[in-house]
């Protein structure tokens, strides 16, 4: 899938420069991607609960992360224009940083390692104008026990869902952007979705339904409507969990007959504003990957075992802002 519009971490300002006389101008920034980290005795999460959903919050433990770093500022143009590196910070360097700090950290969130990371890196580097820190988490799951209870020694590694999280920290505004996400969501609604009503002309060849299976790919990104805002990093009074949103989407796809996904997308990010308060944005993408029937009918004659279609699926996005009043 691809990602959600992007937040440039520069805009046109004092960091735009014409290269060589070049036309145009162009905005620069470099840095050290896909540092990953593996913290043990990473503190207990606790957040506030929120309707539809049980999760409160995550036990102390192997935290696991991927972040990238990336920075910018006119102290570096030199280095694009006559490949001057007098001021350039190498790159080899903020990865040994990232993980300095993911040892000291006492953060138990992506987010968290994030700005933790965003302001070493102002306080190192005077040169540096502005960081932008973005990585997914690795989650990891402590080993039940026999007797049991669970490991403190032994972890396995969790598939599928993972948070997502980038922050943006400019040395003279402060925290410009803080956003918080999802990747690799996969639901699926058995029965009770249809889809009819659609246009047909002389390309149409699918056949309408009122009754299908609903696999849907799904990835989220929201955004904090207070960056600074310390509490959206792990409050309980401000953060987004990953195993919340799971939960939420998963109980809207159950609970509505869709007629259609941009109705579900659109249920779905409602339901997150209203949940977060301390969210102002959502952003939403949903494949449709809805398996497809034996080609030969089975003897029941209904299908109870689907396959995959062929590797291309229907895509419904959602961008979704609070208004001014405050309600979603």
């Amino acid at each position: 899938m691809s990602g959600p519009p992007a937040s440039p971490l520069l805009g046109a300002g004092p960091f735009a420069v014409d290269l060589d006389g070049g036309p145009g101008a162009a905005t620069v920034g470099y840095g050290k991607a896909y540092v990953t980290t593996y913290r043990a005795g990473a503190p207990a999460l606790a957040v506030a609960s929120v309707p539809g959903s049980g999760f409160t919050g995550r036990p102390p433990g192997l935290a696991a992360a991927e972040l990238t770093v990336e920075v910018a500022g006119p102290a570096f143009l030199d280095a694009y224009t006559s490949g001057d590196n007098t001021r350039v910070v190498a790159t080899d360097s903020m990865k040994n940083l990232v993980l300095v700090v993911a040892a000291e950290a006492g953060c138990a969130t992506v987010e968290g390692l994030a700005a933790a990371v965003a302001a070493r890196v102002l306080a190192e580097w005077a040169d540096v104008a502005t960081v932008r820190v973005s990585g997914r988490e690795l989650p990891y799951a402590a080993q039940p026990l026999a007797g049991g209870g669970v490991s403190g020694q032994s972890w396995r590694r969790l598939g599928g869902a993972h948070q997502v999280a980038s922050v943006t920290v400019d040395r003279a505004a402060g925290t410009i952007e803080l956003l918080g996400g999802i990747d690799e969501l996969e639901l699926v609604r058995l029965s009770g979705s249809s889809f009819a009503g659609f246009v047909r002309d002389r390309f149409t060849t699918l056949a309408e339904t009122e009754d299908r299976p609903l696999p849907v790919g799904v990835r989220a990104r929201w955004w904090y409507a207070d960056p600074g805002a310390a509490g959206a990093a792990g409050d309980p009074a401000g953060y987004v969990a990953r195993e919340q949103v799971t939960d939420l989407l998963g109980l809207l796809l159950h609970e509505l007959a869709s007629r259609s996904i941009q109705e579900l997308v659109l249920t779905w990010a409602r339901r997150l504003l209203a949940a977060y308060p301390a969210i102002g944005r959502v952003w939403l993408e949903a494949e449709n990957r809805t398996w497809a029937a034996p080609p030969v009918a089975p003897a029941l004659g209904s299908p109870r075992a689907w396959t995959v279609p062929q590797p291309m699926f229907g895509l419904i996005r959602l961008d979704l802002a609070r208004d001014g009043g405050g309600e979603p």
